[in-house]
């Protein structure tokens, strides 16, 4: 038989000279605990995922500058307090102070406050809801004097103040009036509140005398008028001196009485006259209410 290879294993030493600045160095793994410091100029491994992604280890405290989110570049903001958007909007503007986002809202490029009401128009429909009555407070004001209520029940509270205009209200329910105290609330016939005017005058010839004088922005209104002439005269009461306005008239001698269910209302700042078309004595009372 020939010889036999050699197969024993031999180490051969070998020195490689490193550049400067290609010195090996320890690996810098993710979870290494106590990392090697690298100078500058020097390189470590790079740690890939199975993807073959490198790993990114930020140390220390980051500043990030998103310069654009999606393509659009942001702005700096002008409001303290504010992250930098794409737009410039103060009605998204954060409030450091109160710790909140304010909150604008415009309607048609006018900014409106959300407490208020606009005007109200025939199209709307409201709906009001308080179950406590001194809390519902409203001024409501109706372009027509005749109204219906057509549900529900009705309660009429003092105090109450009916001014008769020629308007109707017709309520197609219950009404329930309640007062606080007797005196608050008079029936017909129960008038404590109307006061008495005296009066007695002798005409020399046709005249005025004036019963009630003219009050700055308030009117007469007579309930009642009894009065007792002496001769065969046209005797009556007027509004002021106007001749078309004329009640309680008596063309004969003797006593008239004349009670009104609705008062005779007077005009504004006008005084209530006796009229007499000729001599005669004329003395009686009047039943009235002065008010606006």
């Amino acid at each position: 038989m020939g010889d036999m290879p050699d197969y024993h294993m031999y180490v051969v030493p070998v020195t490689v000279e490193v550049p400067p600045g290609k010195e090996a160095i320890s690996d810098i793994g993710e979870f290494d605990l106590t990392p090697e410091d690298l100078e500058d100029g020097k390189r470590g491994p790079l740690l890939l995922d199975i993807k073959g992604r490198p790993y990114v280890i930020i140390y220390g405290v980051p500043e990030i500058d998103h310069y654009r989110i999606k393509g659009v570049t942001l702005k700096d903001p002008t409001i303290a307090a504010s992250l930098p958007t794409s737009i410039e909007n103060p009605a998204i503007a954060y409030d450091a102070v109160l710790d909140l986002f304010k909150c604008a809202l415009y309607y048609n490029s006018t900014k409106i406050d959300p407490r208020s009401i606009r005007a109200l128009t025939s199209a709307d429909v409201v709906t009001v809801v308080q179950g406590t009555a001194a809390n519902l407070k409203a001024t409501v004001t109706q372009a027509e004097k005749d109204r219906t209520i057509t549900s529900g029940n009705v309660t009429i509270q003092e105090p109450l103040s009916v001014d008769d205009g020629g308007g109707s209200l017709t309520v197609d329910g219950t009404v329930t009036v309640q007062q606080a105290t007797r005196t608050s609330l008079k029936t017909q016939g129960e008038r404590e509140d109307l006061a008495i005017k005296y009066f007695s005058n002798t005409f020399g010839a046709a005249g005025d005398y004036e019963i009630l004088a003219a009050v700055v922005g308030q009117k007469h209104k007579i309930y009642a008028v009894n009065y007792e002439s002496n001769a065969n005269v046209e005797v009556g009461l007027r509004d002021g001196t106007s001749a078309t306005f004329r009640y309680a008239v008596r063309t004969t001698s003797g006593v008239f009485v004349q009670t009104w269910v609705h008062p005779i209302v007077g005009s504004v700042y006008t005084a209530l006259n006796l009229r007499a078309e000729g001599a005669v004595t004329v003395k009686g009372y009047v039943q009235y209410k002065t008010e606006a």
